[in-house]
């Protein structure tokens, strides 16, 4: 195989290999030899492109000790356009012949004097390598000419094609403005640089574009005199000021460029991270179901405890509420307490009232007594109203606050976990429920016993009396189906409604999304990729979402360490019922964030980029000093996940503490994420991180 060629080798051939006034510089990876005896290098002297396409001929001389498979020609325009073309057209013998390569040059092409820009061969056998034009690399030659022979190339800078017009007309079109929108775009997010050009040619426009030293984009599309392409600034692109060129063509070929079309800049962001600490005394709970009320104050309630707990927006400053109970929630052991053992969801509504769900759980045993319920809080008057469900060992888990049906019409969805749930009129065990109610209609009541609970049977939507609906001011209670595989409607976790009504959850211990259709009552399940930990909850399916634009149904699965997005154009498509061959689920894409040996996600929430905010925890017994949790999010085009750096974000980071972080808000007012952290020690954080500069819409 020949070497590579040197600079000095390059300068040696200039005058070793001439052709007249032509100067040749040759670049050869393969065993032949330009024969400049038998031919010149000649091209058509002019084309006429105003009617219709035409034909440079270049015509090349060559000899070589093996058969020559083809060779070709590049011609090249002032401005960078380039036109090729390759041919198996030879007189005389495949080792030494003349190669005709008519190059077609298309109807309004660039009126200019073109020039031949390389001269290129394959025989049948050199190496699979050629030099390229722009110095000493060896590239692959069979990846430009779909070969498998030798190649080589020769530049020709001399020899020239007139390409005209007989409407006498060389002018491209005037740029009279330009515009880029937005100036800047933020680093770490990407997007859209939109590009505008206003134009005048006597022979109109055909099209034009923008372009950066990276991405092109053009346009055929007018709208008011005015052109517009976008182009696609990616995450990641280099920070700084980027020049943009305008370019245009007119509809006889004519181009024109505007190079001083403006700057726009890439800005870095980096995020400020500072928290409020709540301590876990007085049953105060790790921090989950975290959201954002009005005033950008972050809300959230405490794992297994009865506190929900308010930080400042303004100053971090904390302010602790304990829900009261008038009696027992539940016996754990037969002894009662006024503990609830599960509280896993809070959301703040648009009136400002909070919502939470408290429960009891199947970890206090099948003999054991326990209630769930729901709670409102009014942060102005400072009260409570609480709502007890129907039923024994509901295991509350999710909630969500249905608004579509107008002010005052509000329905609350609630998931019941309810492995071990009863009521009067269902047997236990069963997989889980969904209970609807209506705040302003059903009953509620601050009270509870424990030997009261199945009375609270009769609040539940049986048809009796015409109660069949939330609004006829009762409990709708829509059952889940009972599965017997890992797959399935099992230990529903959280819930969230589409535009279309439908209700979505997530199934912790089923491996799987589904969907609710009210009106039926129908329940279908996507079951998720299969799992790759060892988590004993298979992948454990947890939080839920739909992205802005309603095309995604998007999950987090806390066992391993995945976040999912569900194709919700297909929701009635069979073949999402069931996993393929490979143990996927076509309908489903799983972005894997951490490592699930040591890793887990928790809660997700989008921001106003579109970008899909999600949090990490750690469990399962890390090495000490090797993992930290930190925050992270998925690309709004879902091409990739983001995590962020824990020592720049995580306040006050331990490797070797159990840190782990379980809610996750964005502030829609200001831009601002919320995230909760709950460390081992018995101080929960509660951090409030701020882009720098801050916007709401991700433009700097």
């Amino acid at each position: 195989m020949a070497g590579l060629v040197t600079q000095a080798q390059r300068a040696a051939a200039i005058s070793v290999v001439g052709f007249g006034a032509a100067a040749l510089v040759a670049y050869y990876a393969a065993n032949y030899t330009l024969d400049t005896t038998v031919t010149t290098f000649t091209l058509t002297d002019a084309v006429d492109v105003t009617s219709g396409s035409g034909v440079a001929t270049c015509e090349i001389g060559l000899t070589s000790t093996d058969p020559i498979l083809d060779a070709g020609c590049t011609i090249e325009s002032p401005t960078g356009r380039t036109l090729s073309h390759q041919s198996t057209n030879f007189t005389g013998t495949t080792t030494n012949g003349t190669w005709t390569v008519d190059i077609p040059i298309p109807q309004n092409e660039e009126q200019a004097t073109w020039f031949i820009q390389r001269v290129f061969a394959r025989d049948t056998a050199g190496p699979t390598e050629k030099l390229s034009l722009t110095g000493a690399e060896m590239v692959a030659y069979a990846d430009i000419l779909g070969g498998t022979g030798g190649g080589g190339e020769v530049i020709q800078a001399d020899i020239e094609i007139a390409i005209t017009s007989t409407t006498g007309d060389t002018v491209g079109p005037v740029i009279s403005a330009t515009g880029l929108t937005p100036s800047s775009i933020y680093q770490v997010f990407g997007g859209t640089l939109s590009c505008e050009n206003t134009l005048t040619d006597a022979n109109g426009i055909k099209d034009t574009g923008c372009s950066t030293s990276e991405v092109t984009c053009s346009s055929t599309a007018l709208s008011g005199g005015v052109w517009k392409c976008d182009l696609p600034i990616l995450p990641g692109a280099a920070a700084g000021s980027t020049p943009v060129t305008a370019f245009a063509r007119d509809n006889i070929g004519n181009r024109s460029r505007y190079v001083d079309n403006g700057t726009f800049t890439v800005a870095t962001a980096g995020l400020t991270y500072s928290y409020a600490q709540s301590l876990q005394t007085l049953d105060a709970g790790l921090p989950l179901g975290l959201d954002t009320d009005a005033s950008g104050n972050a809300w959230y309630i405490g794992e297994f405890s009865r506190t929900i707990v308010k930080i400042a927006n303004a100053d971090l400053a904390v302010t602790r509420v304990t829900v009261p109970i008038n009696g027992n929630l539940y016996t754990s052991g037969g002894t009662p307490t006024t503990q609830t053992i599960l509280a896993e969801k809070l959301v703040v509504a648009s009136d400002g009232m909070v919502w939470f769900t408290q429960g009891g759980c199947h970890l206090c045993g099948a003999t054991d007594i326990s209630h769930s319920r729901v709670g409102r809080y009014n942060p102005t008057l400072a009260s409570f109203q609480m709502y007890n469900l129907p039923g024994l060992r509901n295991e509350a888990t999710g909630l969500f606050v249905d608004e579509s049906r107008g002010a005052g019409n509000s329905w609350i969805w609630v998931l019941e976990a309810g492995f071990e749930s009863t009521t009067a009129v269902e047997a236990a065990p069963h997989s889980g429920t969904i209970i609807a109610f209506r705040p302003d209609l059903a009953a509620w009541d601050n009270a509870m016993t424990l030997g009261g609970w199945s009375g609270l049977d009769a609040e539940l939507c049986d048809g009796t009396g015409g109660n069949t609906t939330p609004d006829d001011g009762c409990f709708q209670r829509f059952q889940l189906p009972v599965t017997a595989t890992s797959v399935g409607a099992r230990w529903p976790s959280h819930v969230v409604a589409d535009t279309n009504g439908d209700i979505w959850f997530a199934n912790f211990w089923g491996t799987s999304i589904a969907r609710l259709v009210p009106s039926t009552e129908v329940v279908t399940i996507y079951p998720a990729h299969e799992p790759r930990s060892a988590f004993g909850a298979g992948s454990g399916t947890w939080d839920i979402a739909i992205s802005p634009d309603g095309s995604r149904v998007v999950f987090s699965e806390y066992g391993d360490g995945d976040i999912g997005s569900f194709d919700w154009s297909r929701r009635d498509d069979s073949a999402c019922l069931s996993r393929d061959a490979g143990g996927k689920n076509p309908c489903i894409t799983e972005i894997a964030v951490v490592d699930p040996t040591w890793k887990n996600t928790h809660d997700i929430a989008y921001d106003g980029c579109g970008s899909l905010w999600f949090n990490t925890g750690i469990e399962r017994g890390p090495p000490a000093g090797t993992e930290y949790s930190t925050l992270g999010f998925i690309r709004p085009d879902w091409s990739g996940a983001v995590l962020l750096e824990p020592t720049d974000f995580t306040p006050d980071p331990n490797p070797d503490a159990d840190v782990s972080y379980h809610g996750i808000a964005f502030d829609s007012t200001n831009g601002n994420i919320w995230s909760a952290q709950g460390p081992t020690t018995n101080a929960a954080k509660v951090g409030l991180g701020r882009w720098v500069p801050v916007s709401a819409d991700c433009t700097p």
